[in-house]
């Protein structure tokens, strides 16, 4: 059986922005004399004069001094209580001139600045506010992927409902979903599992998910339709007949069986409950069912064949295996704190 196979797009679709990106472009190497200090979220201010920029930015966390009145503390001075007596109090005060050395942010904690320039160019560069990209990936399913089904049983309930199922196949190229009486009566009923290692996206938020299958055949006696459902085996890389009842009943999207052109790709957009069924730091395992058996109808006519048959990631090559293709964007960086401006006079 093939490994887990996973391809990245190397499509960036920069959010507001019609067009893509091309792939592999690099920003504009900064030298290295001309890199920030620390990074952009630290900074505190800056002052651009000739093409230069002066910024101040956060260090170290200051703590409180013995003594210190931190009330009385400013950007520029500390206080100390010295002696305090009936009749009269002592405070002595250490003034730092010149460029402010304390900050105190939106937390109330207080921080020692330090300073350094780059040129406005390379400060523009690497202070630019964050601007999400959105990703699209293609997972392809773990080869334990399968069938799950019960065979020539004498009653659609049988059929639909007995758990352990009667067989489970995981090693097949070209498996096949079933809901249908094939006459006797003798009932079918399939469902085939696809688990997709998500772990890439991280903490990526997932704003699409687009499911794609190639079927090599299919039956539409019924009038049925193709859904996408969530599933939850025992494992997330293999399966039993156990699993069989281990899917869910909500559909995340349908295609009539009539509208699928079979040795092609078809596609099929999951609504917001099938995106939110993406595990972003694991499995994110899913099903695809006949309509049939997601609504438990009884197959009105015996010896009519419905079933929808997909290529799975034992086939040869990528070129028709099942996939999602995930659309995820970073989560905004954190809020920059509002810079102040702090002008120093004379020399700079």
């Amino acid at each position: 059986m093939k490994r887990f196979k996973e391809k990245l797009k190397w499509t960036l679709i920069a959010l507001g922005i019609v067009g893509i990106a091309v792939a592999g472009t690099l920003p504009t190497k900064i030298p290295v004399d001309l890199l920030l200090k620390t990074d952009k979220i630290n900074i505190i201010s800056s002052i651009t004069k000739d093409g230069t920029v002066k910024y101040a930015y956060k260090t170290n966390q200051i703590e409180i001094s013995p003594n210190e009145i931190l009330d009385k503390r400013t950007s520029h001075s500390k206080t100390f209580l010295v002696e305090s007596k009936k009749d009269k109090t002592i405070y002595e005060t250490e003034i730092i001139s010149g460029s402010p050395q304390y900050y105190k942010d939106e937390n109330n904690v207080w921080w020692q600045a330090d300073y350094a320039t780059t040129t406005l160019d390379a400060f523009d560069k690497q202070t630019v506010s964050f601007i999400p990209k959105a990703y699209a990936t293609d997972f392809y399913p773990h080869s334990g992927d399968g069938v799950i089904g019960n065979d020539n049983d004498s009653t659609w309930a049988a059929a639909h409902d007995t758990d352990p199922a009667d067989s489970v196949v995981s090693d097949g190229t070209h498996n096949y979903i079933e809901s249908e009486d094939i006459g006797g009566p003798r009932f079918r009923c399939s469902r085939i599992f696809d688990m997709f290692d998500t772990s890439a996206i991280g903490t990526d938020d997932v704003t699409a998910v687009v499911y794609g299958i190639t079927s090599g055949a299919k039956g539409d006696g019924y009038g049925d339709s193709v859904h996408i459902v969530a599933s939850t085996p025992a494992s997330d890389t293999s399966l039993t007949t156990a699993d069989f009842d281990q899917v869910g009943s909500v559909s995340f999207a349908s295609k009539a069986l009539s509208a699928i052109t079979v040795e092609q790709y078809e596609y099929w957009t999951l609504n917001p409950a099938g995106i939110a069924n993406i595990d972003g730091t694991g499995y994110s395992n899913f099903a695809v069912r006949l309509g049939y058996d997601v609504n438990n109808t009884n197959p009105s006519s015996s010896g009519t064949r419905n079933y929808f048959g997909m290529y799975m990631s034992e086939n040869s090559g990528t070129t028709k295996d099942p996939k999602i293709t995930v659309t995820h964007e970073a989560a905004a960086a954190p809020a920059e704190p509002d810079l102040i401006q702090i002008q120093t006079y004379g020399n700079w």
